[in-house]
């Protein structure tokens, strides 16, 4: 999925806590989707991937705090452009 787009702007946090470290790679992903973030400090958190018109396709709930948070995602099943 060569032309598979991140558009990492809508990666939402919600409580505005601008001092978390979060990187979202590569842009446009086409196998992987690589998630990191540092010091995840609220146990309340939820990683979620949508596309544009709000269609979710993957979501997670973090059970506690952790100082660092990596996840590789695989896309293979989204479309070009989701």
């Amino acid at each position: 999925m060569a032309g598979t787009y991140l558009d990492a702007t809508s990666v939402g946090i919600s409580d505005n806590d601008l001092t978390l470290n979060t990187r979202v790679f590569p842009n446009p992903a086409s196998n992987t989707l690589n998630i990191y973030i540092d010091k995840l400090t609220d146990s309340n958190s939820e990683i979620k991937i949508t596309s544009m018109t709000g269609q979710e396709f993957y979501s997670e709930k973090m059970n506690g705090v952790v100082d660092i948070f990596e996840k590789s995602i695989d896309v293979n099943f989204l479309s070009d452009g989701i």
